[in-house]
């Protein structure tokens, strides 16, 4: 447990949501495996105690090279916990500026993940449509190897994005003319 919750403090997201799952499985079950020598299936929602907080919740099927590991072989399968998208901390507010409306979370993926300071991608993320301005959730993938839940975010007016003070506003800044 003691793993794991130096996992959530470090905040280290910013990498591929397998590495993470890697690491999650570490820390659930003292296996460490290489990416490239295991084959994961779909994950699935098992959390039979929702009570505590950092049992394992998903149950992710997985090959593995037996040339990497001689003493697994045919189906396997790990129990972990997932984290959840609230688990990532802001100093401000997540906020999405998507060039146009209606607008899915795939399309504003990159400001999501400049903000997030994560690697986090279309399966990460469910694919809901957003039709207007205000403040809703992103909801994690059904099959994200090592996210769930929800982060409140964001939606504002269509096209780029409003900046607190204009840099000609700020002390010892002046405009220059460009040439």
């Amino acid at each position: 447990m003691q793993l794991f919750r130096l996992l959530v403090e470090s905040q280290n997201f910013d990498r591929p949501s397998v590495e993470i799952a890697l690491d999650l499985i570490f820390a659930s079950t003292g296996y460490r495996g290489e990416k490239q020598y295991i084959k994961f299936g779909l994950p699935e929602h098992c959390d039979p105690r929702p009570d505590i907080d950092y049992d394992p919740n998903t149950f992710v099927p997985a090959v593995i090279n037996t040339q990497f590991d001689m003493r697994v072989f045919g189906s396997n399968g790990f129990l972990y916990h997932r984290l959840s998208l609230d688990t990532i901390a802001l100093s401000q507010p997540l906020r999405i500026w998507p060039n146009q409306y209606p607008f899915r979370p795939v399309d504003v993926l990159t400001q999501i993940n400049e903000q997030l300071f994560t690697q986090l991608d279309e399966t990460d993320l469910l694919d809901i449509e957003y039709t207007e301005p205000g403040t809703f959730k992103l909801f994690a993938g059904k099959h994200s190897l090592a996210w769930r839940g929800e982060k409140e975010f964001m939606a504002m007016e269509a096209g780029a994005p409003q900046y607190l003070f204009p840099v000609q506003k700020l002390t010892g800044f002046t405009e220059v003319a460009s040439t």
